[in-house]
Parts: structure tokens; sequence; C-alpha cells
């Protein structure tokens, strides 16, 4: 099975913070439960290299303030000030840029949404010393309002942000900036959704709103039918958290989790929000132990080795994806005989089948010296929690992740992948133009 890269130029680049999570506040995500000032919470989640952490999903919507002179008398979801200030310590201990979603249903008497209680919100977060990178408004509120209406209520909060930080330009480091609209069904491909996303981006742009991002929601299906993995996580009918129901925690979930990673940046994505980082059963932790899931291993060696300049690879079609980017800067204390840097090459290589597979590897990259972190299932298989790198089980302890250790490889031209496996290659020493721009 022959891959192909093209090494003259990046076909795409990414943001620096493209492997991101959320936080969910939704009641089923535990999240008025969980203690979001755990040091292990803190460990685990600076561990983990994320990008961007979104303060986001449906309970946002739902959320009444109850911070500063702002109550919660009577309101069955109250973000307090405990909540508040643990989720501001939270995303600065994992060293992650917060984008906060703002409660679109805020109405104000003349149907607008009413900026009132998001000023406290955000003035209370800047007197305690924290900063905001974005905001969002609403989460997938597409059935609910217009784009031309809500591209209205986005220039509400471009005129609340000109308020608070006394009319700075956008390239400030402190003023924070503007995501959304955040609709849903753009998984379906519906021209609907579609449509709705040019209107408000237009309908944004005339009203003066200074739009740094368009986002959407998306539920992955991963292609042939009968892969491992084949469901991406979704929302409908989540139980609460139950550490024997954990449907989309399993190693097969890897496979659809990396799929799209790869997918997405190579379609010319910025960034990549995976839902979420813990909470019910599809979190990158189990949401009973705190203990890491199979996807949060894919996601740190993602980090650690796939960099922002996205190469074009190709691979026929049938069991095997192949993805090449130019190296990661992000280091992993936790990821140890690795030398990547934006000059070498990192390859993803995920085989979806029972058997192993022999690849060719395109002649750029063959006869280079490599490491190489294989992920494969534990004795339960790919419907297990287990997880195996380079054949060894990784074993986690309270706030202390196992080491994550890659084998030096002569790589030929012929590269053999083990059954049901995700594999990372750094590759070193290879004559790629696109990596030395």
């Amino acid at each position: 099975m022959p891959l192909t890269l093209d090494v003259g130029a990046p076909m795409t680049i990414t943001l620096p913070e493209y492997n991101s999570w959320n936080i969910d506040s939704s009641a089923n995500r535990q999240f008025f439960e969980r203690n979001l000032a755990d040091p292990e919470l803190h460990y685990l989640a600076a561990a983990s290299l994320p990008g961007f952490l979104r303060f986001g999903g449906t309970g946002n919507d739902e959320l009444t303030y109850g911070i500063g002179n702002l109550s919660c008398a009577g309101a069955p979801y109250c973000l307090n000030e405990t909540l508040f200030v643990n989720l501001l310590n939270f995303s600065h201990a994992a060293g992650a840029k917060l984008v906060f979603g703002l409660n679109i249903a805020y109405r104000t008497s003349e149907g607008r949404w009413d900026p009132a209680p998001a000023e406290v919100l955000i003035r209370h977060g800047l007197a305690l010393g924290f900063e905001f990178y974005a905001f969002e408004l609403g989460n997938e509120q597409n059935d609910n309002y217009s784009p031309e209406s809500e591209a209205a209520d986005f220039a509400i909060l471009h005129k609340l942000l000109d308020k608070i930080y006394d009319n700075q330009s956008l390239a400030t480091a402190t003023r924070p900036k503007i995501f959304g609209p955040d609709p849903h069904s753009f998984h379906d491909v519906e021209e609907s959704t579609l449509t709705f996303l040019q209107k408000f981006a237009q309908s944004a742009l005339e009203q003066g709103v200074d739009l740094y991002a368009v986002t959407h929601h998306e539920q992955v299906i991963v292609q042939p039918a009968n892969a491992p993995g084949e469901i991406g996580p979704h929302n409908g009918g989540s139980p609460g958290c139950n550490h024997s129901s954990m449907r989309w925690a399993t190693f097969a979930d890897v496979f659809w989790y990396l799929d799209a990673l790869g997918a997405k940046a190579a379609a010319g994505y910025a960034a990549f929000c995976r839902q979420n980082f813990i909470g019910i059963d599809y979190g990158l932790l189990d949401c009973a132990t705190h203990e890491p899931l199979p996807d949060f291993y894919a996601s740190l060696l993602w980090s650690a080795t796939m960099g922002t300049a996205v190469l074009n690879a190709t691979s026929p079609e049938g069991s095997v994806r192949f993805y090449a980017h130019c190296g990661s800067t992000r280091q992993s204390p936790f990821v140890h005989n690795l030398h990547s840097s934006p000059v070498t090459v990192s390859v993803l290589l995920l085989n979806l089948a029972e058997t192993p597979q022999s690849v060719g590897l395109p002649a750029s990259l063959a006869n280079a010296t490599a490491s190489v972190f294989v992920l494969e299932s534990g004795p339960a298989g790919p419907a297990g929690t287990q997880v195996k790198l380079n054949g060894e089980m990784l074993e986690y302890s309270y706030m202390q992740l196992p080491t994550l250790v890659g084998e030096r490889h002569q790589l030929n031209s012929t590269l053999v992948l083990p059954p049901q496996s995700a594999s990372f290659l750094s590759i070193e020493d290879v004559a790629v133009p696109a990596c030395f721009a």
C-alpha cells in the first residue's frame, strides 16, 4: 500500500492551539459536583498540553450568574463565585487559553441580548487578575435565532468589549477575541447550516463585529462503517457519570478522534476542540476515577509530535489513514526519546484493520531515523479502556503519569502497522522543503 507525500510546501497551517478541549457546564456533565480546584485535575489538565479551554455547552445558556452583585435566587443552575473562581484557576493551571461561552438567554425587554450580567462577570474576573482569551455567545442556537439576529447580539458583545477594554484594538494582548456562532448539525452537511454560517458572518461584518473565528459543532462518523470507533461522541441521551458504562472511553475511540484531528487539520481548520476533558462517558479522563483514558494519551502524543504546518499526505482508500505535519515545538516532560522540531516530519498512521498492514513509505521519508510511538489496546481489546505503548501497558497512579518513551528505528521503504493501532513517527534528517520554510 503506497503512501504519497507532497514535500514542496505546507498545504495549510493550523493555530498552535489546534488541539483543544471543552469543559461543559451542563448538569449531566457533573459540572456542579466536580471540584475543579482538585490538584489531580490541575496536574492532568496541564499534562495534556491543551491549546484552548472552551467553557461551553448546552448548560452555558442555562446558567445564572451569581457573581459580584448578581443573585442566583431561585435559579436551578448557578455559576456562583466558587465555581467561577475554580474554573479560572483551573484554566490558568492547565496553561490553556480560556474561551468563555456567555449565556445568550439573558434577554432585554426588547428581545435583544442583555450584556449587563456578562459585564459584571467579566469585570469581576479581571479584578481577580484573570484574563479571557476569547468569548463565545450562545451554544447551538441556530434553531432559536436567525443568523442576522445572532449577529446583532454579537454586535452588542463587541460593544461591551469596547466599553470594558477602552476601545483597544483587536490586536492587543489583553482584549479578548470573539468566536462564534457555533451552530449544530454541521455534521449532516445541511445546506441550512452552511447558509446560516454564511449569513451570520456577512451580517456580523456589516455590523462591525471583529469576528476572529467561525465555530460550529460536529459529530464525527469514520468510514468504513465497520471500523472501530466508527461513531464519535454525541450528547443525546447521555447518562450521568457511571464507570461501568463508558461507551466512548474505550481504545476504539482513539480511531475516530485521531482521524478527526488529522482530517480537520488537512481540511484547513485552525483549531479542534474536543468535547470534553472530563464529564459523562466521553471525556479524556474517566469521570468517576480521573483515570486517563486512551484518548488522553493519543491527544498528548498528537500535541507533542504534530506541528502547525500540515503536509499533503495521501493513502489509498481502505483501512489505513495517513497524516503528516512538520514537527511540533511543544514539549512534554512525559514524552521521552522524541526529537521533534519544525524541521522534522511527524507522521500519524492509523490501521483500522484487524490484520497487520504493510505500507510503502514515501521516498522522502525512507532510510531516515525515527522516534516511533505505537498505541494498541490492552488485554480487553478495542472495547477496553487500557492502552499499550510500544507493547508495554500504560499504568497511571495518583498524579503520576507514565512516561511515553519512543523507540528509535531506522526506517526502510516499507513499514508494517500492527492490527488496530495508531502509530506516531517523528522522523529526522529528511529533505522536506515544506518544513524548512
